[in-house]
């Protein structure tokens, strides 16, 4: 008999292999936003977990020590593909004295907006090196590779738990994209994770053969509102929650009452961590002049047709960038993988997405619907908060999009493809090794690129 490749066993195999090399091969601060990222991720380890506001800054106070690491190391590398890191300069800060009592100012208004709860993983690995006095540079890494281990559990468990659609959720948390944020301190790769959970559970509580325990509801009640605070923009994910069949729920009366507290609660928070921050909000896009959320908002409102033409044009005119963002353009964005390498991808999990099924499990028309519906009002509220926070008032196009922002919304996409109708007899061993070598392959790229653009240049 041959043996079964599990796709929760590849994910943690190759995740761990790829994800560690990944860590140490992207340099220091070379992960969207991570010089922000990691102030926030030391600010919240040091016990501080809500932002301070001087003047028109937001950040906190930190070692001094952080920002001559992150002036010297790896500077003036991003958006400059001909520029690469020399080995030294690494090795050189790997002992640079903390000195944790001489302290500055730091300012990071876009993260700290953000609750502390995403940055709770890489806080962890950070705290545990400065316990032992280690340098920024190794708190760093430190941070990297604890928010990398937090990253690989949860969503292990998310594959795991799956009734179908287990090489769907590994191709997709395996995609070049995906796999370099969670090598990162970015708080996006706890937003990723627990959107990954949140589905799985989902899809776990409407199609398992196995009764619903209550603690498997209690699980998607605690899932859901830590989800709220990793990113307020994703809070439409909860709406899934309709998808899950009469049979399966509670009796009738603990599932009104568990949908109400689920409902009422999951709003609370949402509401109360929006009053916290109301006041922390400085526009960070120094590009822009006439940032304001409630000039914004207002303006959506009294031109909804203008502003929907606004998004369509946008999306119209940059779904091709987005789409290769998503799957693959590193660093800071000036790292992309190449075109037919992206677009072979796309193709692999189209073409997973519709045979990956099981029998006798079948996605309803109806909830079909709850997915499509959660995805469109999902992208709405990625779209609209971008030009809310990121555009001037009125601005005709929207600027800061990017295509991570979509990974935790892309089991949606690719569960609309879900079908039991195209039935291919594969035998399922082959296709677990030809997924896993193609895998293989399209990550040992991704490390060659990494290697080529940050020190050889070639």
């Amino acid at each position: 008999m041959p043996f079964k490749l599990r796709p929760d066993m590849i994910f943690v195999i190759l995740g761990s292999l790829f994800g560690i090399a990944f860590v140490f091969l992207t340099p220091p601060f070379q992960a969207p936003d991570e010089y922000e990222q990691f102030y926030r991720a030391v600010h919240v380890g040091q016990g501080e977990w809500l932002a301070i506001k001087e003047g028109k800054r937001v950040g906190g106070y930190l070692p001094e020590s952080i920002a001559i690491t992150g002036a010297k190391v790896a500077n003036g590398i991003a958006g400059h593909p001909e520029i690469q890191l020399a080995w030294e300069d690494i090795w050189n800060f790997l002992n640079f004295p903390l000195n944790d009592e001489k302290r500055i100012f730091y300012n990071f208004p876009n993260m700290g907006l953000y609750s502390p709860v995403p940055f709770f993983p890489q806080s962890i690995g950070i705290a545990f090196a400065r316990a032992w006095d280690a340098s920024p540079l190794v708190m760093l890494y430190a941070g990297r590779l604890s928010n990398l281990a937090v990253w690989l559990a949860i969503v292990m468990i998310s594959i795991r738990w799956l009734p179908m659609f287990q090489w769907v959720f590994v191709l997709l948390a395996l995609m070049p994209m995906s796999l370099f944020m969670a090598s990162s301190v970015s708080a996006d790769v706890a937003t990723n994770a627990l959107g990954f959970l949140w589905t799985s559970l989902i899809l776990h509580l409407s199609f398992s053969t196995r009764p619903v325990s209550f603690s498997k509801w209690g699980l998607l009640f605690g899932v859901g509102w830590l989800l709220i605070l990793t990113k307020h923009a994703y809070i439409s994910l909860l709406f899934l929650i309709l998808m899950i069949p009469k049979h399966r729920r509670l009796t009738l009366r603990y599932y009104w009452v568990f949908l109400t507290v689920f409902g009422v609660s999951s709003l609370i928070t949402f509401l109360a961590w929006s009053e916290v921050i109301r006041d922390l909000f400085v526009p960070a896009n120094p590009a822009e002049t006439n940032i304001s959320i409630e000039g914004q908002t207002a303006y959506i409102f009294n031109n909804t047709w203008m502003y929907l033409q606004i998004a369509a044009q946008t999306l119209i005119s940059s779904w091709s960038g987005l789409a290769h963002e998503f799957v693959g353009v590193l660093g800071w964005l000036d790292t992309p993988l190449d075109p037919k390498v992206v677009k072979l991808y796309w193709g692999i999990l189209v073409f997973v997405a519709v045979i990956d099924f099981r029998e006798r499990l079948v996605v309803s028309f109806f909830q079909k619907g709850i997915v499509l519906i959660t995805l469109l009002g999902s992208c709405a509220i990625v779209i609209t908060s971008a030009y809310l926070k990121w555009n001037s008032v009125g601005k005709p196009w929207i600027d800061g999009l990017q295509g991570r922002y979509f990974i935790p919304l892309a089991p949606l996409l690719f569960l609309l493809l879900y079908n039991t109708k195209l039935d291919f007899k594969l035998w399922i061993p082959k296709f677990s090794w030809l997924i896993s070598c193609y895998l293989l392959g399209i990550l040992g790229y991704t490390s060659w690129v990494l290697l080529n653009r940050y020190y050889l240049g070639l």
